[in-house]
């Protein structure tokens, strides 16, 4: 299954932040950098789906 997958990083030493979208193929642990257009085009997380990362969207 190949979803996208937005991740936000922090430097721990500096504060500053940043956010990254790529391509993630879950069977193969596979993943690339999303184009604008992808991003755009991508269908909203669903609300009833379990998500990553320890917060709600």
């Amino acid at each position: 299954m190949m979803r996208l997958v937005k991740c936000e990083y922090t430097d721990l030493r500096t504060g500053e932040t940043w956010v990254r979208v790529f391509h993630f193929h879950a069977a193969t642990g596979e993943r690339y950098d999303a184009t604008k257009e992808e991003i755009e085009n991508a269908p909203l997380p669903d609300p009833k789906r379990p998500y990553w990362g320890g917060r709600e969207q």
